[in-house]
């Protein structure tokens, strides 16, 4: 099996969280990071059990194949892609108009529209990605200052 490591910004999150819920996600350990229209790829931190696999088949009329990602991730994610998701149907619900495309909402940004409260969906989503961007930034300073101290 593959060793995948979770990048969000290439995740459509709102595929992945068609694929199943949130908690059948959490219940089994299981992340969905790709779909395609034959395959759903699912990110596992348990390599060795499959008993769900053949539900999610019949539930996405895809196979499934298996990627092993660091537990951590998987959980950390799982709790964002489903919020994520969430937001993302909120917004296109409300008129705006949004993908999951981390460029996408930075044109929405850069707009001179002005964001309402019917927006909420498409705030929570950019707050959500300026975040995420912050975090990895402060991850590469961090990492970058322990290679050159070594």
């Amino acid at each position: 099996m593959d060793y995948l490591r979770i990048d969000p910004l290439k995740v459509d999150v709102a595929k992945v969280a068609d694929t199943m819920s949130a908690g059948y996600a959490e219940r089994h350990k299981v992340l969905p990071v790709q779909v395609t229209p034959s395959e759903v790829v699912v990110a596992t931190a348990e390599p060795f059990v499959g008993d769900w696999m053949d539900e999610v088949e019949r539930q996405a009329k895809r196979s499934v194949r298996r990627v092993v990602a660091n537990p951590v991730d998987i959980h950390r994610y799982t709790a964002e892609f489903f919020a994520l998701a969430k937001s993302v149907r909120a917004a296109q619900k409300a008129g705006g108009n949004t993908g999951a495309s981390f460029e996408q909402l930075v044109e929405l940004g850069k707009s001179n529209k002005q964001l309402d409260a019917n927006d909420r969906g498409v705030v929570q989503v950019v707050d959500w990605l300026w975040q995420y961007a912050f975090d990895q930034r402060a991850s590469d300073i961090h990492r970058s200052r322990g290679a050159s101290r070594a």
